[in-house]
């Protein structure tokens, strides 16, 4: 029988961002096609401008204005003159009397942002000169020639709309995925698992995608009343991606990196309240300071791309499932391609090469999440089960029939000439049964006195068996600590069973405790016969096994042994402080 292949997560996740793609340029050359044949004698047409002049003024913000003259043709009842300007003061003259007149505020706002001014016209305004005055607030946009439109304003709408659909169902998708990264992040903080970076990854898909949106003519038209508003929003938007994509990088477990990250991180605050300072005061406009901006992108996807590249050339290099892989290298490359072509072709195509590298690594990003989720869901569970099998286990070894067969005689025996043992040593058998049973149905960490109690129990009730031959003394240097159960009595066990019964004279077992900066260490020693430890590997006892993996999944503890032979044995327990100081129990 052949066995199905499913494909890949991740594989699914490209198809559907290359059928989105494809969609967005279907979209695009739709629009691309409505726009044109509306503007070939449809609903509007573009407007041929007779003149055009610049005129140098000394009062102009970048001493330097235009002027566009042109006469209105023939014009129909409800048509509306329109076009897009940004960051421009405009005054339009219909026959030399003012129509419409635009200035930014006074004081910290120097420009209105993007505006679409509308003049509604009528059949008597044909054969009328227009004329418009264009007034540069940047220097960056005193060559900016707009397409005057003539038409229904119902049509110059569904225009723009149609030009700018395939950037903003791109932008609500990364919004979408940015959300949908941000309610990972949250699943993962209430999970215990708090992750800044998958915080940092969900704020850059959702703030590229409202920057994306807002930057675009059709967000200035659709909010004609709010335009200083959207402008602002765009360029603080832009500024928080280069700081969500700062903290994208990656670093590992690298502290160095991490503080770098950090400081890094800081100075971009700085910065940016700096030069928000300077925009309150009316020095400085975020416009006019955009290239620092640009300049933290560049360098927060150069360190992306190099972090990833040095990340992955040490632990990923050999990883051939694409689970393992990191994808974060996109974005820094969708990044600098858009400003390069901002930069050098005068166009970042709508930075759609940012937004399809978010997109992309959000939705690959999130699937990784998905499955590590499933897979550490899975694992949870294993691991349960096996804490649970190595309890009961550990439990059943500690009750052995023999042991009971061996007390409940020795108790028989006691009853005729020393009764009174007798009923201590039933009282402390009952004690000792009772606490087994109780840890099997709470299997929580407990404090080391009670486990200690349980020990003790478990000694007197076995010195009823060897008598003089087994001693059992304590160094307790440190007792406030939490340790999971079942875990002394059964080295103790080891240490009687191997060490000290097949010993001919007498046995002594030491349990002693002691506090590092870091860690609680319990050692039980016996000066048995001891046994070789390489011979205990090769066996892989069950017992110490469990021993060793219990500690590790309830309190991140170690296990050690050494052994000579005629000497004795040490067992090492090694709990963290952290973890052994911890009330709170795994389970």
């Amino acid at each position: 029988m052949k066995k199905s292949i499913s494909p890949k997560p991740q594989t699914i996740v490209l198809i559907v961002m290359g059928l989105l793609l494809l969609v967005l340029l279907i979209l695009s050359a739709v629009a691309q096609s409505e726009i044109s044949q509306t503007g070939n004698g449809g609903d509007y047409r573009v407007v041929a401008v007779d003149s055009c002049e610049k005129i140098a003024k000394e009062d102009a913000p970048t001493g330097m204005i235009h002027e566009f003259r042109f006469t209105l043709e023939e014009v129909h009842h409800g048509e509306t003159l329109a076009f897009f300007i940004n960051h421009h003061n405009v005054e339009i003259y219909l026959e030399e009397e003012c129509v419409y007149q635009l200035t930014a505020a006074d004081g910290a706002i120097r420009t209105p942002g993007g505006v679409w001014p509308m003049i509604p016209l009528d059949e008597t305004d044909s054969g009328k000169e227009i004329r418009i005055v264009l007034i540069p607030l940047y220097r960056d946009y005193q060559d900016e020639t707009p397409a005057f439109l003539l038409g229904s304003a119902l049509a110059i709408y569904k225009a723009s709309f149609y030009q700018a659909l395939p950037e903003m169902v791109l932008s609500l998708c990364v919004v979408l995925a940015g959300l949908f990264l941000f309610c990972m992040a949250v699943y993962s903080s209430v999970q215990h698992n708090f992750a800044p970076r998958l915080y940092a990854q969900s704020m850059l898909a959702v703030f590229t995608g409202l920057w994306r949106f807002t930057y675009g003519n059709f967000a200035y038209l659709l909010l004609e009343n709010h335009t200083v508003f959207v402008y602002y929003l765009s360029v603080i938007s832009l500024m928080l991606v280069a700081l969500a994509m700062l903290n994208c990088v990656e670093v590992g477990d690298h502290k160095r990196g991490a503080r770098a990250i950090a400081a890094c991180s800081l100075v971009y605050c700085v910065g940016n309240i700096v030069q928000g300072l300077l925009q309150l005061a009316g020095i400085l406009d975020l416009r006019q300071m955009l290239k620092i901006t640009h300049a933290t992108l560049i360098a927060s996807a150069a360190m992306l791309i190099v972090s990833n590249g040095v990340v992955w050339f040490r632990h990923h290099r050999k990883a051939d499932k694409l689970i393992d892989r990191n994808y974060s290298w996109l974005l820094g490359i969708g990044v600098i391609v858009d400003l390069l072509l901002y930069y050098f072709a005068a166009s970042s195509v709508g930075m759609l090469f940012t937004l399809c590298a978010i997109l992309i690594y959000s939705m690959l990003e999130g699937v990784q999440l998905l499955i590590r989720y499933s897979r550490q869901k899975n694992e949870l569970e294993e691991m349960n089960t096996q804490l649970m099998l190595s309890r009961t286990t550990t439990m059943m070894s500690q009750i052995r029939s023999h042991f009971v067969f061996n007390i409940l005689n020795a108790i028989s025996g006691m009853c005729k000439y020393d009764p009174e043992k007798a009923d201590d040593t039933i009282v402390r058998f009952a004690r000792y049964l009772r606490s087994n049973i109780d840890i099997m149905e709470n299997d929580k960490n407990i404090p080391f006195t009670t486990d200690l109690k349980q020990l003790e129990d478990y000694v007197i009730l076995e010195q009823v068996r060897f008598g003089d031959k087994l001693e059992f003394y304590t160094d307790i240097k440190e007792d406030r600590f939490m340790i999971p159960p079942l875990i002394l009595q059964p080295v103790v066990e080891n240490a009687i069973k191997h060490g000290i019964s097949k010993k001919q004279s007498a046995g002594t077992i030491i349990l002693r405790t002691y506090a590092t900066d870091r860690e609680i260490v319990i050692t039980v020693e016996d000066d048995g016969v001891g046994f070789d430890v390489r011979e205990l590997l090769k066996e892989n006892s069950v017992g110490i096994r469990n021993i060793r993996f219990r500690l590790r999944h309830l309190v991140n503890g170690t296990l050690d042994i050494t052994s000579e032979i005629g000497t004795g044995t040490t067992v090492t327990i090694t709990i963290p402080r952290k973890e052994a100081q911890a009330c709170a129990s795994f389970m």
